[in-house]
């Protein structure tokens, strides 16, 4: 009889314990669940900006058709990315926009060498530079929502 009372002592925290094992196990195997479905989604998001970023690299300009391409393939960022990743992609297409119209202002046959034309110039290799660098600060921004072993 002293036996099993010690035992049924023993056995009420055991269960418990056992019990909030098992939820903080399905709390975290949850948590994976909804960054997996997460995943597909925002690696597509992540992919689009690449993309643009590598174009713009490519020719130090930046087409109308791969303007549209960022904003129609991250329409959805905002809700699957919290304000940073938003900024960024707002700011990667404002750059861009005026990576375009540097461009197309230094195409005019009419614009003589020196003065504003320098000015452009100078203007084209800051965004190009810019530009660049949005490589890796891309990588850093979305690497937090992109890898699943946390």
């Amino acid at each position: 009889m002293k036996f099993i009372n010690i035992l049924s002592a023993f056995l009420t925290p055991i269960i418990g314990l056992t019990t909030i094992s098992i939820l903080v196990l399905q709390y975290l195997l949850q948590r994976y669940r909804v960054r997996k479905d997460l995943y597909e989604p925002r690696i597509k998001i992540y992919r689009a900006v690449n993309e643009f970023l590598m174009h713009a690299n490519q020719h130090d300009n930046v087409s109308e058709d791969t303007l549209t391409a960022l904003i129609q393939s991250t329409t959805e960022a905002r809700f699957l990315f919290r304000g940073k990743i938003r900024k960024h992609i707002y700011l990667l297409h404002s750059k861009g926009l005026k990576l375009q119209i540097i461009n197309k202002r230094l195409d005019n046959p009419h614009l003589e060498r020196g003065g504003e034309r320098d000015k452009l110039v100078d203007a084209l290799e800051e965004h190009s530079n810019w530009f660049s660098i949005q490589v890796e600060k891309t990588n850093k921004l979305f690497s937090k929502y992109l890898t699943l072993d946390e």
